[in-house]
């Protein structure tokens, strides 16, 4: 796998000055990636991009309704389908902050050992063992609950320290 800067990923994205929250990996319904999209809408963050990149098993055309009807058609990019590992590389080299917004959840997270790997910090939901990739409270959100990972993802993407975990 290429070692890319962080830098240099987010040029390949057309990200540069961007602050970029990511979601990836298979696209399923208790991912909670509708509370996903409605709390970063909430955030309102300028220059942050949000990436949910990732193979759909359901129908992602009720996620592109929901972008558009909160007019974040050029805050979010969208790449639902299975990625290769030169993409997923350059999307973890480009990310300032991984979302794993679980609505439930029993069990580990690949997606969240693979973004440590990167040593990218993580905001999580308090189900499963999610809370346990986490050092910081304050990098738990309630599970499904808008306004809380809301707050969570505008603390961690304006607090250095934060992002630095």
């Amino acid at each position: 796998v290429e070692n890319l800067t962080q830098k240099e990923a987010k040029k390949r994205l057309n990200l540069e000055n961007k602050k970029v929250i990511l979601f990836f990996g298979i696209i399923r319904k208790y991912k909670g990636i509708d509370i996903l999209i409605n709390a970063f809408k909430k955030s309102n963050l300028e220059d942050t991009i949000l990436v949910i990149a990732g193979k759909p098993w359901i129908n992602f055309k009720k996620y592109e309704k929901l972008i558009e009807s909160l007019g974040l058609k050029d805050k979010i990019k969208t790449f639902p389908r299975f990625l290769a590992n030169s993409e997923v590389n350059v999307l973890l080299s480009a990310s300032d902050l991984v979302v794993l917004s679980y609505k439930y959840f029993n069990g580990q997270s690949g997606v969240g050992s693979v973004a440590l790997a990167y040593e990218k910090p993580l905001l999580v939901t308090n189900v499963g063992g999610l809370p346990d990739l986490v050092k910081n409270k304050e990098a738990i959100a309630e599970a499904g609950n808008i306004e809380d990972l809301s707050k969570k993802i505008t603390k961690i993407i304006q607090d250095k320290k934060l992002l630095n975990l």
